[in-house]
């Protein structure tokens, strides 16, 4: 499973110090005093047997997992009382500086399967609709993999409109390629890429290696 820096958080973290511009919080040195930022406790309701009464059966509170999300910090990992962080971590990472690509995408907004409009710049023809092609995570990654950096920046993008996870790709020459991935569904995934030359700013829906080659 890939895992990345994540860069919504990196700056924050040096400086100690919210920033605009930046969708996570940042962690500051603060530590929540009730689950010391492992942002879970032990169940209080079958003190961490992850069951109760006579039979054993599965604990309701904790859902049988022994431990629930601490209550001071929410799994935030960070000290409500703190002037810094209020006690918010990175809605990424969750202070923990490293994102696990999957997860991180499970755990998107679903969004409708949407129709974009596209126009090739200096194209006079009109722009039209398009439905994004449809991933897994598994053909999405097989996809992605080789046209990213190394090590790419990530951050995710939350706005009203729906949510959406960036990479950047590699880059080519003067041309910067960039990599949005929408959630549809369960393990429904478009791909969205776009370049920073001038010539290229449309952004296109990537389609699965099979219907490239058509």
């Amino acid at each position: 499973m890939p895992v990345f820096e994540c860069h919504d958080c990196s700056e924050l973290h040096k400086r100690n110090a919210k920033m605009t511009g930046y969708t996570g919080y940042g962690t500051c040195p603060c530590v929540c005093p009730e689950c010391e930022n492992r942002g879970r406790t032990i169940c209080d309701a079958c003190k961490g047997t992850g069951a109760y009464g006579w039979l054993g059966r599965k604990c309701k509170q904790c859902a049988g997992e022994r431990t629930v999300v601490c209550a001071n910090c929410k799994g935030f990992l960070g000290n409500p009382q703190c002037a810094v962080c209020n006690g918010m971590s990175c809605e990424t990472c969750f202070g923990t500086r490293r994102v696990d690509l999957e997860p991180a995408l499970a755990g998107l907004k679903a969004s409708p399967r949407r129709r974009i409009l596209f126009r090739p710049t200096g194209s006079l023809r009109p722009a039209y609709e398009i439905d994004f092609p449809l991933f897994s995570y598994e053909s999405a990654w097989k996809r992605l993999e080789p046209l990213i950096d190394a090590d790419p920046q990530l951050t995710v993008c939350r706005e009203a409109e729906g949510q959406c996870l960036h990479l950047t790709g590699k880059l080519n020459g003067e041309d910067r390629s960039y990599y949005a991935i929408y959630r549809f569904g369960e393990n429904e995934y478009g791909i969205e890429e776009s370049f920073s030359h001038l010539e290229s700013e449309s952004a296109i829906p990537l389609l699965p290696e099979s219907a490239a080659k058509v």
